[in-house]
């Protein structure tokens, strides 16, 4: 089947003051199968007569429409149709026309209504059969199906389109404007509302306080600002960093672009360098004790003031007559080699003394506080009370270990961080040097770890040295090194102990099969001697943080430091 429609097509134009609309109206027609639609545009440019036309391509036999169009019968013979030339006209007419080749069902559809003109809302739309007086009727953006039958070979001259506006203006019906009264070129006297309303020419900050108030504004566009703390509308305030609206920045005395302490000057009061070296001093700094074996020794002291003490122990007071104190050895010594009695004189007595030794071939005796030499090294000793210690962490190293490594039976040797298994290697790193070496506690306990006459420590060993030092709630202090101590350890403060027992133990850290090497700086934890079962040894605890001392149990595989105490 083919299927012709034809119709006449007058294009128009509705102009309203300004304003200019394109009004549509789509029609579709169906043969059940393939559906054709064309639209009627009433647009500016119209031109009289019968102008064909067509929207679509051909589609599946279809063709497309040709359209004619008459308004009330009448032909306009002009370029633009003003809404004036329509008035009293309240209904346009489109006869539709129709040729098929064969019987055929078909459906007429009124479907889109667009873009009507303001006066012109309110129509009706209706298609009218002319041969059975049926009516397809639509109101506004409705849709409609009118359903006929065409005949093999027949021209149809049958349906008209018929779109009807009840409530169309006409000069005499009152002024045309912009009736809402929230817009910029709102009308009062408008009657009829002609689509021409904008909000945009009247829009800005209607806020009075604003920075950016415009007084002719009437509708808010949240535009609105203020005034930044450096006077700028809307502006970003002091630059971050910055001190000032400038961008000047603080110097280090808080001035805001200020210079700085000033050349020659030592703060920011002013203040220079006293002859001592003392910002603001006034050189009285330089006065103080110059011997060096004294406690209270002043080493920026450029003048003594004879306010040297003699009589702190550890120090000068530990020490006799004909002895004296060696700050770097931490012990008594003989000050005068043939001042046998110690009496701080070389006489008669001296030299009894040695007859009466005539002939005796023994090595000389070992006094605490002399050093001691094992493994090719040579340890400081000191004197605790009773109790003579190594004042510093082993160091025999037979073989090391990686932290691969772990054992609750075998004597394992560690240095902290280091990870071959080279010993002269192994004890050319800072942490040999620093710290000694770490132990599992089967080679902390082993025979050779410490020299003749000397042994690991037990437990109990290790507790008199706490209650000698002060006991287990401020021994920390008195037995950690004044130096090499972490700052700080979660946020508690504490750090280096002042060494009062001459003890100095040191942040050695440890080894554990979880955390491999850790805590340098903050633990410093020693092996004893004693075991507790077969697989845990127990061991003394001090940390940065604290200035408690005690000891604990923990499994034979960790490394920990160790010491030697005398026999």
């Amino acid at each position: 089947m083919r299927l012709f429609i034809s119709t006449l097509l007058l294009l128009c134009h509705f102009s309203i003051l300004a304003q200019t609309w394109d009004p549509t109206v789509r029609l579709e027609m169906s043969n059940g199968i393939t559906t054709i639609s064309t639209t009627i545009i009433f647009v500016d440019g119209a031109t009289t007569g019968y102008d064909t036309w067509f929207d679509t391509q051909y589609l599946d036999g279809f063709s497309g429409w040709q359209f004619g169009s008459l308004i009330d019968t009448q032909e306009i013979s002009t370029n633009a149709l003003p809404l004036s030339l329509l008035s009293g006209v309240s209904t346009i007419t489109v006869p539709l026309f129709f040729e098929t080749t064969f019987s055929q069902v078909f459906t007429l559809s009124l479907v889109q209504f667009d873009n009507m003109p303001s006066g012109w809302q309110n129509w009706e739309a209706n298609v009218f059969d002319n041969q059975t007086g049926a009516y397809l009727y639509s109101e506004w953006n409705e849709y409609y199906t009118y359903t006929f039958s065409g005949d093999t070979g027949t021209s149809y001259n049958r349906f008209t389109l018929n779109i009807t506006f009840p409530g169309a203006w006409s000069p005499g019906d009152g002024e045309l404007g912009c009736t809402a009264s929230s817009a910029c070129n709102y009308n009062p006297e408008a009657e009829f509302d002609d689509d021409s309303c904008e909000w945009e020419s009247c829009g800005g900050c209607t806020d009075p306080i604003a920075c950016n108030y415009d007084p002719d504004a009437t509708i808010y566009d949240g535009s609105c600002l203020e005034f930044d703390e450096c006077g700028v509308c809307g502006g970003s305030d002091i630059p971050v960093g910055a001190c000032d609206c400038n961008g000047n920045v603080l110097d280090e005395c808080g001035v805001c672009g200020g210079d700085g302490i000033a050349e020659g000057e030592c703060d920011c009061d002013g203040n220079v360098l006293d002859e001592c070296g003392v910002c603001g001093g006034d050189n009285s700094t330089c006065l103080g004790c110059m011997d060096n074996t004294a406690c209270n020794y002043n080493p920026d002291a450029t003048e003594d003031d004879g306010s040297c003490d003699y009589t702190c122990c550890p120090g000068p007071g530990c020490c006799t007559d004909g002895m004296y104190w060696d700050w770097d050895a931490q012990g008594c010594f003989i000050t005068n080699p043939s001042d046998i009695n110690l009496d701080g004189c070389v006489q008669l007595d001296d030299l009894l003394d040695l007859l009466s030794a005539y002939g005796d071939c023994g090595a000389p005796s070992f006094i605490c506080g002399d050093p001691v030499d094992h493994q090719g090294y040579s340890y400081s000793t000191v004197l605790i009370g009773e109790q003579c210690w190594f004042k510093e962490n082993c160091r025999y190293l037979p073989d090391v270990t990686d932290s691969s490594v772990e054992s609750f039976t075998e004597p394992l040797y560690y240095v902290y961080d280091y990870e071959g298994d080279n010993v002269l290697e192994a004890k050319q790193t800072s942490n040999y040097e620093d710290f000694g070496v770490l132990y599992n506690f089967v080679a902390a306990t082993s025979d050779n770890i410490c020299p003749s006459e000397w042994h690991p420590p037990t437990e109990l060993e290790f507790l008199e040295l706490i209650d000698f030092a002060g006991g287990p709630e401020i021994a920390g202090d008195a037995l950690k090194a004044e130096e090499g101590w972490a700052d700080s350890y979660i946020e508690m403060q504490g750090s280096n102990g002042s060494n009062s027992s001459g003890f100095t133990a040191v942040p050695n850290g440890y080894f554990s099969n979880a955390t491999g090497f850790t805590r340098l700086y903050t633990y410093g934890w020693m092996w004893t001697s004693t075991s507790i079962g077969e697989l845990n040894g127990r061991y003394l605890r001090l940390f940065t943080h604290t200035e408690t001392a005690g000891t604990t149990s923990a499994s034979n595989f960790y490394g920990f430091s160790a010491r030697c105490i005398k026999d």
